[in-house]
Order: structure tokens, then C-alpha cells, then sequence
């Protein structure tokens, strides 16, 4: 049995935070996440390029929940 996007189920109400979420895997499954209702919290380094996957997300899904967070893992910095 092979895994399909199709089984992901309703996420509707459901809140998931997605790290890199602006290239390559992390884009992908926000987008996915988000065509299933969820609302996605975008982790991500560089602020320019998390708009930009944003609103490529948001052309394809109008609807998308979707919010920005700067997430830099490599900068052992604390920031409040």
C-alpha cells in the first residue's frame, strides 16, 4: 500500500508549524497541509523568501491560513 496525498485527512481547526516551510520539502508540505484546511505556521530564516512562498502558496490557495515566524535554528542567540 503506497501513501497519497489524498489520505491526508481534514485538518480544518488544526494549527501546525512547518520549519523551512519556504523551499523544497517545507514548501511542499505546507502547501499540502494548507490545501487541507490547516492553518500553518511558516518557520523560516530568511523573512523576503517566506513572503514569496507565501504568496505562491496563496496564488494556488486563495483560502491558505497561513503566518510568518523568523526561525533561524543555527543562531544559538536567545531572542524574546
Amino acid at each position: 500500500m503506497s501513501w497519497k496525498l489524498d489520505d491526508i485527512p481534514d485538518l480544518t481547526g488544526e494549527v501546525i508549524i512547518v520549519t523551512g516551510a519556504n523551499s523544497g520539502l517545507g514548501f511542499e508540505t505546507t502547501k499540502e497541509l494548507s490545501r487541507k484546511g490547516a492553518k500553518v505556521v511558516m518557520a523560516c530564516r530568511n523573512p523576503q523568501k517566506a513572503d514569496t512562498a507565501m504568496q505562491k502558496i496563496k496564488n494556488d490557495i486563495p483560502d491558505a491560513n497561513l503566518d510568518i515566524i523568523f526561525l533561524d535554528l543555527a543562531n544559538q542567540k536567545k531572542r524574546c
